[in-house]
């Protein structure tokens, strides 16, 4: 081929291809463009050379834009970004430039030109020059708003749901009010994203809303918004009016008052609910936020508040009940009490002491009285309460013939009289004048007899300062006290004849040790003194044997009669303390008795008088036992203490026993372990037939 026409050929080919490339680019440009108008995405790019960017129609269309205004600024599509996500995305984007990622995806908030927020997903890639360097980064946005907002409907929907469920399970649980309530107070913080919320309720006696629980940035349930009267401030407004107020513009609402706290604290929305229970307020739930409260939100508070507010009338109602049981369960532990009192107290002024000061627990009195029937008459036994002993006696005379007619009225049922300066038939009393009516400080009144068999041996007479203040309920407590009582007189009777009757066997027992033993030293000494009398005359050289004989007697029968008297009253143990009375008690033992007594003791205890008296009785008995029974050759006594207990141990080396098996007579046993009772202690005993026996006493200190 001619160099000509090779060269004529060349710049044909290349004005092909020209035009090929010509015909290509603009059917990409046709593509891109067709690509641009049907896409529901938004175009954007950027030339990292001039720093001019490129908002598609469609992008501008996304966010309000009209196609004639300029948007070719990087910085005004990142000043549109939403502050939450702008850090996030300056991050992602300054990766792609550095080249440290060549394309990236994420989700974030852009302003519409409206001011609302528009959800996009953001993808974009990285191109480089001929030098490897990113001169261009282009994009598509995504518009996913409705995807996002469904989304979020139904997180909130599921966010809702675990908030319902957590408050019932608070409202479910076996706790005080003020802790279910704050559980119902967190749960709308942790569920609802509020700020802070609050539940009061409402005091009825006094119409005023008591704070209980205060969840998120303010947790104090004390200050000013403590107590907070109905009608007083939006909360007593929404109590009283039984109206939810909402508000999604705190800033500027007429019921929040101080708008320098909300502008600080960036409050945004406020809603508070009126909790009733069948038409009656029983507190207020309130929150604020930092958000705005949507629809669905708003739903689910006021179907918790319902919850709460049945929550609370079922509270109260499981409180009054719990209370009533409370009472119930006191008064039968009262006549527990009283009972075991009776069996364990003998002496009658201490124990009527003991039922008047536990009734009151029960039954609330001003006066208290115990009248017993002597002779038809009445007379005061024992009596609590201001009256002085003239004032019982002068009151006593005033109506002691109209309570014999209203006992007698009854057939010795218990009454109730509501207002005694009112009732006809206590007429000293309708005369009384006001001042006269303040010198005797009693209105209502309620009399319960003593009866024991059918016979009235006494009265119990409660009064109060409030009239119509005892009921029939009232009755039935204090009546099954009053038959109590009429054990323990009918007890303090018969215990006045045992105490006659443990005199006569107490001197009857003496006569018998100083018969078997004094007595009998006293006539051998007189007939040692005979004998030695008649040496004296006829042979003074055998006077030794019985003058020796004599003194040996005296000696054993002072020995004796030193015996006796300790065990009446062991005066060193008042005087000088346990562990010397002690002591000298086994000292006794061991000279009489010829056995071995080993003494273990510490320091003298620091224990009450009538403790230590038990102590050493119990020993006392313990020793006896093991003499007299066990018929022991050794005894150790040992009294030790700690930081909480004081322990008294008699172990003998006697014949020994069964503990488990019952012994009726073995009154000892019995005593011992009545008289720690008494004190509060216990009595341990363990024992093996043939290997001897263990006391061990043990007392709180």
């Amino acid at each position: 081929m001619e160099p000509e026409s090779s060269q004529q050929y060349m710049c044909q080919q290349q004005q092909g291809m020209s035009s090929q490339r010509t015909q290509d680019l603009h059917m990409y440009e046709e593509r891109f463009t067709l690509a641009m108008q049907t896409s529901t995405d938004g175009w954007w790019e950027r030339d990292l050379r001039t720093n001019i960017a490129y908002f598609s129609p469609r992008w501008k269309q996304i966010f309000g834009y009209t196609q004639d205004e300029p948007l070719n600024c990087f910085e005004t599509w990142i000043e549109r970004v939403h502050p939450d996500d702008r850090g996030c995305l300056e991050m992602i984007l300054q990766q792609q430039m550095n080249g440290q990622i060549e394309t990236y995806e994420a989700d974030h908030r852009v302003r519409h030109r409206d001011g609302t927020y528009r959800w996009i997903r953001a993808r974009g890639s990285a191109q480089r020059d001929t030098e490897g360097t990113i001169s261009r980064i282009a994009g598509w946005h995504t518009d996913i708003t409705e995807r996002k907002l469904e989304e979020q409907t139904q997180a909130r929907h599921a966010q809702h749901a675990f908030f319902r469920a957590d408050v019932s399970m608070a409202l479910a649980k076996r706790a005080t009010l003020q802790a279910i309530l704050q559980h119902c107070a967190e749960a709308i913080v942790l569920h609802l994203y509020a700020a802070f919320a609050r539940i009061w309720t409402l005091k009825q006696e006094s119409s005023v809303l008591v704070l209980q629980a205060s969840a998120g940035e303010y947790t104090s349930i004390t200050g000013s918004r403590a107590c907070i009267p109905l009608g007083v401030d939006k909360i007593g407004q929404i109590a009283q009016e039984r109206q939810a107020y909402l508000t999604n513009d705190a800033l500027n609402d007429p019921r929040i008052i101080d708008k320098e706290w909300v502008r600080r604290e960036r409050m945004v929305a406020f809603a508070g609910y009126p909790l009733l229970v069948e038409d009656q307020v029983v507190g207020v739930m309130a929150m604020f936020a930092h958000e705005p409260l949507t629809e669905d939100t708003l739903d689910a508070l006021a179907t918790v508040a319902q919850a709460i507010a049945q929550g609370i009338g079922r509270k109260w109602a499981e409180e009054q009940l719990e209370e009533r049981v409370k009472e119930r369960t006191n008064e039968l532990a009262l006549l527990l009490d009283v009972s075991h009192n009776i069996a364990s107290k003998l002496e009658l002024r201490p124990l009527l002491d003991i039922i008047l000061t536990q009734l009151k627990t029960v039954v609330a009195y001003s006066e208290v009285i115990l009248y017993t029937f002597r002779d038809e008459q009445l007379s005061i036994l024992h009596s609590q309460g201001p009256l002085l002993p003239e004032q019982m006696k002068h009151l006593l005379l005033l109506i002691e013939q109209d309570i014999t007619r209203v006992i007698q009225g009854y057939h010795h049922d218990p009454f109730i009289i509501d207002d005694i300066y009112q009732d006809t038939r206590l007429s000293p009393f309708s005369m009384y004048t006001h001042n006269e009516r303040n010198i005797v400080h009693l209105r209502s009144w309620m009399g319960v007899p003593l009866m024991v068999k059918d016979r009235i041996i006494g009265l119990f007479v409660l009064s109060h300062n409030q009239p119509q203040y005892y009921t029939q309920h009232h009755v039935s407590v204090v009546q099954a006290l009053a038959n109590q009582a009429a054990v323990a007189l009918e007890n303090a009777h018969l215990y006045g004849q045992a105490r006659d009757l443990a005199v006569l066997q107490e001197r009857q027992r003496l006569a018998r040790e100083l018969h078997d033993s004094v007595s009998q030293a006293l006539y051998g000494i007189v007939l040692g003194t005979r004998t030695a009398r008649t040496l004296l005359e006829r042979n003074p050289n055998q006077l030794a044997e019985p003058l020796d004989y004599i003194l040996s007697l005296a000696e054993d029968a002072l020995t004796e009669m030193r015996a006796l008297i300790f065990e009446l009253r062991p005066a060193s143990l008042e005087t000088e303390g346990l562990v010397n009375a002690l002591m000298k008690q086994a000292q006794v033992v061991q000279r009489r008795e010829g056995l071995m007594v080993n003494m273990e003791a510490g320091e003298e205890p620091s224990l009450p008088f009538k403790v230590k008296e038990t102590l050493y009785r119990v020993a006392q008995e313990a020793i006896h036992n093991s003499v007299k029974h066990a018929h022991a050759k050794k005894i150790t006594v040992r009294l030790y203490e700690n930081t909480t207990r004081s322990f008294l141990e008699v172990i003998d080396d006697g014949v020994g026993f069964n503990p488990n098996q019952s012994f009726p007579h073995h009154l000892g046993l019995m005593s011992m372990h009545e008289r720690l009772t008494l004190v509060g202690g216990a009595l341990e005993i363990t024992s093996v037939p043939g290997m001897g026996t263990h006391i061990h006493a043990i007392i709180p200190r």
